[in-house]
């Protein structure tokens, strides 16, 4: 989500799509999110290391911009 959707899309969705979820306690659900969003970043950062082509130019800045807002909006640098 944090990657793939724009971020207004994101960010009416990603909580209320945890309904769907059982088993799985929400502070657990929530940080481990927020984790995943912290390491998208990273995700989107190793497009690159392999070298850039037209293709990556295309879509990887906003996938990074993405990433970046995702993590402002939870708090990510909270995590450590």
């Amino acid at each position: 989500m944090v990657i793939d959707w724009d971020v207004p899309t994101r960010r009416a969705l990603e909580w209320p799509v945890r309904r769907g979820v059982a088993g799985y306690g929400w502070e657990r659900l929530a940080e481990d999110y927020r984790l995943t969003a912290a390491m998208a970043v990273t995700v989107a950062t190793e497009y690159y290391r392999g070298g850039v082509s037209a293709r990556w130019w295309s879509f990887g800045p906003e996938m990074l911009r993405r990433a970046l807002t995702a993590c402002d909006d939870l708090d990510c640098a909270a995590l450590w």
